[in-house]
C-alpha cells in the first residue's frame, strides 16, 4: 500500500466516523431567555428552537436547566443532551443523541 493510498484511507475513516456521529445526534439551534416566569420550550416556524428558562445565568444554572428542559421535551436522558456551542451566550447549539 503506497503512503498516498493509506493517506485516502485514513481520510475516507475520518469522514465516514464524522458521517456515523452525525447520524446518532440532532443538533438543534436554541435561544435561551433566563430569568422568567415559567420554563418551556418550543420551535419557531423557521425552525428554531425558543428557551424561556427560570434560573438565571449565574454559574451555569440556565446551562443546567436548559438541558433537562430540552431531554424532557425530547423524551431522552439529560446525559444524552449537551450545549455544542454558545454556552455563555443566548444562542446555543444543542446536541441530542439519538438511540
Amino acid at each position: 500500500m503506497s503512503l498516498v493510498t493509506y493517506c485516502q484511507a485514513v481520510r475516507y475513516l475520518a469522514l465516514a466516523d464524522v458521517i456515523e456521529d452525525f447520524m446518532k445526534a440532532r443538533v438543534i439551534q436554541v435561544k435561551v431567555k433566563p430569568n422568567s416566569r415559567a420554563s418551556l420550550l418550543e420551535q419557531r416556524e423557521d425552525g428554531t428552537w425558543f428557551a424561556q428558562i427560570k434560573s438565571p445565568p449565574v454559574e451555569g444554572k440556565a446551562n443546567e436547566e436548559l438541558l433537562a428542559l430540552v431531554a424532557k421535551h425530547f423524551r431522552c436522558h439529560k446525559s444524552d443532551v449537551s450545549i455544542k456551542a454558545g454556552a455563555s451566550g443566548r444562542m446555543k447549539l444543542v446536541r441530542i443523541e439519538v438511540l
